[in-house]
């Protein structure tokens, strides 16, 4: 009986709805999210000049790589560290994903220019950019809809957040 008791319990916390979040705790979650996400495109965009040198130069030096690679990592560890408001737990869970799933793919591409095999890292990136983008997405929808229902606009930078290039 007491099993019952505590599962009933668990089941009514877990479907309990969460409070929806305010138009001042959106504004101040994207205030912190807008510059990470800012400064992984650049991270994003330093990586794959990168990587096109070492395959224009015929290198194999991944030293500037694992820099950026780094530098990634760090700002998707920011990232998960935003205030974020518990009705977006998991879009931000998402985001945070994204960004840790699109540094890992980029260094498994430049370990496979350094191995001589960029075709290979390619279609390994394709794949793994597929995903990121779903991630994206997924954020970016329940973003735009939580800030909607609140009367609030989307801002430009939500709006191109997912979207490929």
């Amino acid at each position: 009986m007491t099993r019952f008791v505590v599962a009933a319990a668990a089941a009514m916390v877990l479907a309990a709805p969460t409070a929806a979040a305010t138009p001042a705790e959106l504004s101040a979650y994207l205030r912190a999210t807008q510059p990470v996400v800012a400064k992984h495109e650049r991270f994003e965009k330093e990586a794959y000049v990168v990587i096109s040198r070492a395959i224009a130069n015929n290198t194999n030096d991944t030293s500037a790589l694992a820099a950026v690679i780094a530098r990634m990592r760090l700002n998707a560890d920011a990232l998960a560290r935003v205030k974020r408001p518990a009705d977006l737990a998991g879009p931000h869970a998402s985001l945070v994903k994204s960004l840790r799933m699109e540094a890992a793919a980029i260094q498994a591409m430049g370990k496979a220019v350094a191995a001589g095999s960029a075709s290979a890292g390619l279609a390994q990136l394709e794949v793994a950019g597929r995903k990121v983008l779903e991630l994206r997405r997924h954020w970016r929808a329940e973003v735009t809809v939580k800030l909607r229902r609140v009367g609030m606009t989307v801002p430009l930078w939500v709006k191109k957040v997912g979207v490929a290039d």
